[in-house]
């Protein structure tokens, strides 16, 4: 499956719920536009429109209950509330509070924050570094022979979403906007794959949506060749989904 431009997240709430949402509610009164992107499986939802700069904003409209809601994500900064983040695992939590400041300031990672509608809570983050695949790694990894040098890579090393937060997008806006970043890294930077380390099986199934694929002896680490993710937002960009 292709990936949509942008991210996206939505709310099945009716507008007038919500005074201050329903002032920025969009309505859309052809459904079944050309722009038109479907959302999850089993769900209602149906999202249009287009990001803003590093701002995700998307359209839904949800059985005649339409909603907008901006999903600002942004690169990683002290003033944002980091304080109340909590995806229930609590190694990404601490990270996020106790080091992502520090791998910043060392050019160790680079983190993105999701932040609430209001712009300054954390509602999810994703922190991607340098990496490469050593050799007998990258066999195991590839499931090819021996290799003379080892496989340069980047590591989407964590990624996250506020438990408040689960089940509405958020992850999905957060790595396609790390897998748009990573790619148009790859025309300055070389690397051949970008590597991730899921956390549970649920993890494994939601990077395999996107194209990722499992080591093959390390059904946890999954790759996507550098290659293939440039092709992918290529043929977005030209308007044939892969």
């Amino acid at each position: 499956a292709g990936v949509n431009k942008g991210g996206w997240i939505g709310v099945t709430t009716p507008a007038t719920a919500c005074p201050r949402l329903a002032r920025r509610a969009l309505v859309s009164t052809d459904p079944l536009g050309e722009d038109l992107r479907v959302g999850d499986p089993g769900s209602h939802s149906a999202v249009l429109s287009e990001p803003v700069g590093e701002q995700s904003m998307k359209v839904f409209d949800v059985e005649g209950l339409v909603i907008a809601l901006e999903v600002p994500i942004v690169a990683f900064g002290k003033s944002f509330d980091r304080s109340r983040f909590t995806s229930g695992n609590a190694d990404l939590d601490d990270w996020l509070r106790t080091k992502a400041g520090q791998g910043e300031r060392s050019d160790n990672t680079r983190t993105f924050l999701a932040l609430d509608p209001g712009g300054e809570r954390v509602i999810g983050y994703y922190a991607t570094t340098t990496y490469r695949l050593e050799l007998d790694e990258a066999a195991r990894a590839l499931g090819a022979g021996k290799r003379r040098y080892p496989v340069p890579a980047v590591l989407l090393a964590r990624l996250a979403v506020d438990g408040e937060w689960a089940g509405r997008g958020v992850g999905r806006t957060l790595l396609v906007h790390a897998l748009r970043q990573i790619a148009e890294a790859s025309r300055s930077v070389g690397f051949e794959v970008v590597v991730v380390h899921a956390a549970d099986e649920s993890a494994v199934t939601f990077y395999a949506r996107y194209g990722f694929t499992a080591f093959v002896s390390h059904p946890r680490h999954l790759l996507m060749p550098t290659k293939q993710l440039r092709a992918t937002f290529e043929a977005e960009r030209l308007g044939h989904p892969r």
